[in-house]
């Protein structure tokens, strides 16, 4: 009798034994395959689609679709730069990138009090041409900024470094459908204002204090951030124009390609 129930569970402890030996290398695939779509070079990180199959129910999970991050939205800015209104201001970036993708960008600004209803305009142009701009006014809102820690508009000098805790707020785009971007596709993201801003960013002294995105360059950006006034308008024009202004000072930019 003893002999005989033994024997009944042999097939069942031998399913059991290949079941798990099945999701054991279902796991290991899958493991595998996620540690080769997520590859990190400086600040810039691509995540790849993984895929995770049961083999028991043939369901299948996938992950987030893949996202390259390019900018400096990881750190804290210490300084800001008074920007007039109906100035236009733009930095580039290049990445090293041939694929269609959503080509998304925001910019972070000090809500100081007189800034209460400014329109804000975010926009991306990709070599030149403008793709997409997004206004959005800085809501009458009271941030709890302490008074003593904000610049002169009237100083000649519009780079601060900015000391204390003062909270920012970022605004941003997107572009509508994906944009096909082939190898040294220049993508710029540009700011105006109806109204002056003071933008978020490094000053020429905090870039020399280092390299890298906490001091002002993220991978793929080109230096430099330049200035050009328009007419009548806040809102970008469909060409980037000539810039009429270097200015030693480089913003803080979120930028992201999503497909």
């Amino acid at each position: 009798m003893g002999e005989q129930s033994s024997r009944s569970y042999l097939p069942i402890v031998a399913a059991i034994l290949i079941a798990g030996a099945l999701i054991s290398a279902s796991l290991l695939i899958a493991v595998g395959g996620a540690s080769k779509a997520s590859t990190k070079t400086s600040d810039v990180t691509i995540t790849g689609t993984s895929t995770l199959t049961q083999s028991a129910t043939n369901q299948t999970v996938d992950t987030a679709p893949p996202v390259q991050n390019f900018g400096s939205q990881y750190f804290e800015p210490p300084s800001g730069i008074l920007i007039p209104a109906n100035t236009l201001i733009w930095t580039n970036f290049q990445l090293n990138e041939t694929t269609n993708a959503f080509v998304g960008a925001s910019i972070v600004l000090f809500p100081f009090p007189d800034a209460a209803g400014v329109n804000v305009t975010v926009a991306v142009y990709v070599n030149g041409l403008l793709n997409v701009n997004s206004t959005t006014p800085l809501l009458n809102h009271d941030y709890g900024i302490n008074s003593s820690l904000i610049p002169s508009a009237n100083s000649s000098n519009s780079i601060f470094a900015l000391t204390g805790l003062i909270p920012t707020v970022g605004m941003g785009t997107q572009t509508g459908s994906a944009v096909s971007l082939n190898n040294g596709t220049t993508i710029t993201i540009a700011v105006s204002s109806d109204r002056s801003i003071w933008l978020a960013g490094w000053s020429q002294i905090d870039v020399s204090k280092g390299t890298g995105p906490q001091f002002g360059r993220s991978t793929g950006q080109l230096a430099g951030t330049y200035e050009a006034s328009e007419t009548g308008t806040f809102l970008p024009p469909n060409l980037l124009p000539h810039a009429t202004t270097t200015l030693t000072f480089e913003l803080q930019i979120s930028g992201a390609l999503s497909q």
